[in-house]
């Protein structure tokens, strides 16, 4: 469930530490900061984005729209595209309800 619905344990921290917990971000703020530790990665090491993206598929499970984003992020045709770039392919595919807002990556 960790890896292929992660934001089921998006709450944890409240619901077993209590309110003091800090809230938890929301999803888009989520992948921003997994996109940008790609990006940092692939400049200090060369570890091509692609090879990182496979552990964030699971963060949008549920939202319309969640199948092509995914399928966005493991199309291998895009893999020579900058990380942002393929984000914000990727985000255009999400349709957000009425629970869970899209900011722009």
């Amino acid at each position: 469930e960790a890896y292929h619905n992660p934001w089921s344990m998006a709450d944890w921290d409240t619901r077993f530490l209590g309110a003091s917990s800090p809230a938890a971000p929301d999803r888009a703020a989520v992948e921003d900061g997994y996109v940008a530790y790609m990006a940092r990665e692939t400049a200090r090491h060369g570890t091509p984005w692609s090879h990182l993206s496979r552990h964030m598929l699971g963060l949008w499970n549920g939202v319309p729209g969640a199948r092509r984003w995914r399928q966005v992020w493991s199309d291998h045709r895009l893999k020579a595209l900058p990380v942002g770039e393929v984000q914000a392919r990727a985000r255009a595919c999400l349709q957000p309800g009425p629970r869970e807002a899209v900011s722009p990556g």
